[in-house]
C-alpha cells in the first residue's frame, strides 16, 4: 500500500475529523495534527507491516491522550429522540459524538476530578 492511502484509512477509522475533512488533500493538515509519519516523507512511498503497526501505535496512543470539551444534557431532554433514533434517557450513562459511529466506547474523565467512566 502506499503511504496516502494508509493515513487515510487510519485518520478515517479512528475518526479524526468530518469524512469531508479526511481526503487526501486534507493530508498535511492532518499530519500536522496527528504526526504518525514524517512531512517530507512522500505519500507514494510504500508502507511495510511494520510501518503500519508503528502509525496505528503511535497515532492510537496520542487519540487515548487527547482532551475534548464536552456539553451534557439532563432532565430537559430526559424522553426525547436522539440523532440515533433512540429515546434520550438522563438515568443512563452514554454519550454520543458528532463523527464516531454508533456503539462506540470512550473513556471520559472528569479532569477537575480524576473520576473516569467508559461510555
Amino acid at each position: 500500500m502506499f503511504l496516502e492511502d494508509v493515513l487515510i484509512w487510519l485518520y478515517r477509522t479512528r475518526n479524526v475529523d468530518d469524512i469531508t475533512e479526511m481526503q487526501k488533500e486534507h493530508l498535511p493538515t492532518l499530519i500536522s495534527r496527528y504526526p504518525i509519519t514524517e512531512m517530507n516523507r512522500s505519500l507514494n512511498g510504500r508502507v511495510t507491516v511494520q510501518d503500519l503497526i508503528d502509525m496505528t501505535r503511535k497515532l492510537d496512543g496520542m487519540l487515548r491522550n487527547e482532551v475534548h470539551e464536552v456539553s451534557f444534557y439532563g432532565e430537559d431532554f430526559h424522553g426525547q429522540g436522539t440523532a440515533f433514533g433512540e429515546t434520550f434517557d438522563m438515568h443512563d450513562i452514554t454519550a454520543a459524538h458528532r463523527t464516531f459511529p454508533h456503539d462506540t466506547l470512550v473513556k471520559v474523565t472528569n479532569i477537575e476530578s480524576g473520576d473516569s467512566v467508559i461510555v
